[in-house]
């Protein structure tokens, strides 16, 4: 299993605004998506509200920038629909998830890590 761990250890600038995470790679001063050959999930960590993120790479396409907003305010804003991962430490214990689509979690079916990569 293979995770990318980011952080943000900043405040909201302004209300509503969200804490930004970069879930690419820096390669010769420009970002690169980070694909689901390279990682199986990105873990985010919201300092301000000691708060963790699993987010499945399926989940996130080919975004590069993403919002998390966890003050536990509803909002129609695009980052919510990462809301469904937040603590969602179940999904590394399952070697068998299915792959992940716009936010919905379903398990069971997908093969385990290459040979080399850790299980965790």
């Amino acid at each position: 299993m293979r995770i990318q761990v980011k952080s943000c250890f900043s405040y909201e600038k302004r209300r509503y605004t969200g804490f930004p995470i970069i879930v690419a790679s820096h390669w010769r001063g420009q970002q690169q998506a980070y694909s689901p050959d390279d990682v199986d999930f990105i873990a985010a960590y919201i300092a301000r509200h000691d708060a963790w993120y699993l987010i499945p790479m399926e989940a996130l396409g080919n975004l590069k920038n993403i919002r998390l907003y966890s003050t536990g305010r509803t909002l129609k804003r695009p980052g919510r629909r990462f809301e469904c991962f937040r603590e969602a430490w179940h999904l590394l214990k399952d070697e068998n998830r299915e792959p992940v689509v716009e936010g919905t979690v379903s398990l069971p079916g997908e093969s385990s890590s290459p040979p080399g990569q850790q299980n965790l």
